[in-house]
């Protein structure tokens, strides 16, 4: 369905932000 695609979707995005912030903390720190 594309509730689930987009529930997915949803879910990614937050994973990869939250790596991108690690990434962006232990750079700086």
């Amino acid at each position: 369905m594309v509730i689930m695609f987009f529930r997915g979707m949803a879910v990614f995005a937050c994973l990869l932000l939250q790596h991108a912030g690690h990434a962006i903390v232990s750079r700086q720190g």
